[in-house]
């Protein structure tokens, strides 16, 4: 017995015996579940965990030693207008052979092409010689608040980090970092 099908049948290679409805509607809801977990995804990632970090990076330094001559760059997208708290951060181990440590910080804002600088210093080693950065297992992290800087509309920041130690290579440290954060709500 020959059974003619339709030709949305045959395109479709279907049979117009099935359920067309059953199918379709399990299709349609793996979809719309699936739009719901990535719309879920979508939202965690823009809203969740910066804790109000408008800027937040850091680099991994050279596990031989991090040398004077290499800078370390951060370069920002345009931010929101308005004054940042800066904080310069780092790991440290135990082999880290001095008490502080001196960084050298220099920005350019675009597009004034305006220049800045500032030298801070970061206890890393208490006056009992513990570390005094949070501990982990083989390191410490630091965080140090290093001012403030201001930025208008269309803003965006190039950051150059550098030691201003002594010493050519420095041993013990393995990450430098920078963070950005809105100092008076305004900026996002």
């Amino acid at each position: 017995m020959v059974v003619d099908r339709p030709y949305h049948a045959l395109k479709n290679n279907t049979s117009c015996w099935t359920n067309p409805t059953g199918n379709k509607h399990q299709e349609q809801l793996k979809r719309y579940t699936l739009y719901i977990i990535i719309l879920l995804m979508a939202i965690v990632a823009l809203t969740g965990c910066n804790n109000g970090r408008a800027y937040d990076r850091y680099r991994a330094l050279d596990i031989e030693g991090w040398d004077r001559s290499d800078t370390v760059d951060f370069n920002t997208c345009r931010l929101t207008p308005g004054t940042y708290n800066m904080y310069v951060g780092f790991r440290a181990t135990s082999s880290y052979p001095f008490r502080d440590l001196g960084i050298n910080i220099n920005w350019t804002v675009y597009p004034s092409g305006k220049s800045f600088h500032k030298t801070v210093r970061c206890n890393v080693f208490d006056s009992t010689g513990h570390m005094s950065g949070r501990g982990g297992i083989s390191s410490d992290d630091f965080l140090y608040h290093t001012g403030q800087i201001t930025v208008a509309k269309g803003d965006s920041v190039v950051f150059t980090v550098s030691h201003a130690m002594n010493m050519d290579q420095i041993p013990g440290l393995t990450t430098i970092g920078l963070q950005l954060t809105p100092s008076d709500g305004t900026a996002h």
